[in-house]
């Protein structure tokens, strides 16, 4: 399916015309079964939590939203800063959605990304393994430490008091090298302004907003070995209770007639005589008093 082009090159400059609304209308009609029948939700579009009802344009959808239009993006780097002393990578991006046909730009999309976002500038630093040299020692259950195996450590491990893990600041820290990931601020910046440029197109906007898809929260389904911010040392960790059981509830006393033949939890006591009896509907206990009980957990006794 390819969205037709539309023409502005008129006579009529910037005028309504009922043949330009009519064409309008037409591609407004391709674009929503369009979008509706061949982009997938959750891989082209999704909604994100906190960010309203309006799905947000991906950065896949962005791509076949303009490749429908034929049409094609041509990015350019409008600005690059790297300042090494300050840790600052920083890229402006501009994405031209040209024609397939004839190169006619259609529409234009802005985005930048810098090492400076939260993201890019921190992260979360974990103790080194004094054995095998991996930032990878995660806090035990027993309240100890230990080189974590199934993310390649060695599996050594170490009390809890142990200085070779526990001067080590761990948390949030500045990322020291950021020139580490240029390659993905240059990219992000790309991806930023391709969808922009997506929206831009006719009609889309009416569907998607912004793409907000770097606002995930990537879930790590390891054992974090603490979260701090600002940074603390390893040693300032909580005495870990995780396997400390927890405090049972007393459970109230109630008791068992055994009386052959009853055989009841619905038991009273007098509060005159202290005498344990099941109370019948007439009133009078069960074969009179009661010369043996059972203590049984219950939800409690009334008395009379």
């Amino acid at each position: 399916m390819t969205l037709a082009r539309m023409d502005t090159e008129t006579s009529y400059g910037g005028l309504l015309t009922k043949e330009g609304l009519d064409v309008a209308a037409a591609q407004l009609t391709l674009l929503e079964d369009y979008v509706r029948n061949i982009l997938r939700d959750g891989q082209d579009y999704g909604i994100i939590p906190g960010t309203g009802t309006k799905p947000t344009l991906l950065k896949p959808g962005a791509a076949n939203v303009i490749g429908a239009f034929n049409c094609y993006p041509d990015p350019h780097i409008e600005t690059e800063t790297i300042d090494l002393d300050k840790g600052l990578v920083f890229y402006r991006v501009r994405v031209d959605v040209l024609r397939m046909d004839d190169g006619r730009r259609r529409a234009t999309g802005q985005g930048s990304c810098s090492s400076f976002e939260k993201k890019y500038r921190y992260r979360n630093a974990l103790p080194i393994c004094p054995g095998c040299g991996k930032e990878n020692v995660r806090v035990s259950r027993g309240g100890g430490f230990y080189c974590w195996q199934r993310t390649g450590g060695c599996g050594a491990n170490f009390n809890r008091d142990d200085v070779s893990i526990t001067i080590q600041p761990i948390g949030q820290v500045l990322n020291e090298d950021p020139m580490e990931q240029a390659n993905t601020i240059l990219k992000m910046a790309v991806k930023r302004a391709e969808v922009d440029a997506a929206l831009r197109l006719p009609g889309v906007a009416r569907f998607f907003t912004q793409d907000l898809e770097d606002m995930h929260v990537e879930k790590d389904d390891s054992p974090p070995a603490q979260a701090a911010s600002p940074p603390k040392r390893v040693g300032m960790v909580a005495p870990h209770s995780a396997e400390s059981p927890k405090p049972q509830t007393p459970q109230p006393i109630s008791r068992v007639c055994m009386i052959p033949g009853c055989n009841s939890a619905k038991l009273v006591r007098s509060r005159q005589t202290g005498v344990w009896g099941h109370v019948l509907e007439n009133g009078t206990p069960c074969l009179g008093v009661i010369p043996e009980i059972k203590e049984v957990s219950h939800d409690g006794t009334d008395s009379y």
